[in-house]
């Protein structure tokens, strides 16, 4: 079987395992690695990937970087709370702790440039490295020179190295007053509900068909989508709540095939879930418990009124 990513420039064997890990994002990983182009020519400097959040952005990026084996310095803007740690992070991922050593205690960026540019030369590039760059938004926030500069890395260190920012907002509310280089742009849509169906189903329980799994899901999203388009999220509310889901058929009430009463059963629980979206605080027991508190809370209501 052909792999629905396709690159020339590497081994059809790796990218079928990139395919294989990537559904519903083939085509976003397929345009990234035209605009990448062959890993042992020099690559655009700088690209710029945006969407909103849980639109597959770093999962992408993280799934061609490791299974092409390409050689990269993964950046968090939100963790990199200075430039002294991301210079050092870049060093340390390309050129090992001695090299990042060297730096000074407070470095500039022309201290960066300098002390990549000296190991470049004892350590060439033999293909592209990346700079992958998370929350890149939180570079606006950083001192005026560093977005612009990273942009055009590539010609400041005389390295074939691409920087790839990694954003939820799009470049219009990113790029600089002063002006810079224009990256390479590469949007990433929203998940539809369709493709939610088919990766989500992707983690059906191994004790259920995947028929039952997946008419679980049909029913999540039923209630879910309308506000709530997060993958992250809705896996969350999948796991929390599938239990419910199955309580009739391990009580032998009904049959898998019997999704009318399952749906029923389920539905005012997930109504109930509703107010857990986008709390991630939430555990599976404490949703349990919080259940529990207002089933008992409402049968004394019950006996009350009954008096």
């Amino acid at each position: 079987m052909s792999s629905l990513v396709q690159h020339p420039g590497h081994e059809g064997e790796r990218l079928q395992r990139v395919s294989d890990q990537l559904p519903c994002r083939e085509v976003q990983a397929g345009t990234l690695l035209s605009l990448m182009g062959q890993p042992h020519q020099y690559s655009y400097p700088s690209i710029f990937i945006y969407g909103h959040r849980s639109s597959g952005k770093s999962h992408v990026m993280h799934v061609l970087l490791k299974e092409l084996e390409l050689p990269h310095a993964p950046v968090s803007c939100v963790e990199c709370v200075s430039v002294a740690l991301l210079f050092e992070q870049v060093l340390l991922s390309f050129f090992g702790a001695d090299a990042a050593s060297l730096l000074p205690r407070s470095p500039s960026l022309s201290d960066f440039v300098r002390v990549y540019r000296n190991q470049c030369s004892q350590c060439p590039a033999e293909q592209t490295r990346y700079i992958v760059m998370e929350k890149a938004e939180l570079l606006r926030d950083a001192e005026a020179n560093l977005l612009p500069a990273l942009l055009r890395l590539q010609e400041l260190v005389e390295d074939n190295v691409t920087v790839i920012l990694l954003s939820e907002i799009v470049w219009d509310k990113f790029r600089p007053n002063t002006g810079c280089f224009e990256p390479l742009l590469l949007h990433f849509p929203d998940y539809s509900k369709g493709e939610l169906q088919q990766i989500l189903s992707h983690d059906r329980h191994p004790s259920y068909s995947a028929e039952f799994y997946s008419s679980y899901i049909n029913i999540l999203l039923g209630v879910f989508y309308s506000v709530c388009r997060d993958l992250r999220e809705l896996r969350h509310l999948a796991a929390l709540n599938f239990s419910k889901f199955c309580e009739p058929v391990v009580e032998g009430k009904v049959k898998e095939t019997d999704t009318h009463k399952l749906w029923r059963n389920v539905e005012p629980h997930l109504k109930k879930a509703m107010r857990t979206v986008y709390l991630r605080e939430v555990s599976s027991l404490q949703w349990e418990q919080m259940q529990q508190m207002e089933e008992k809370e409402s049968g004394a209501l019950r006996g009350t009124n009954t008096h």
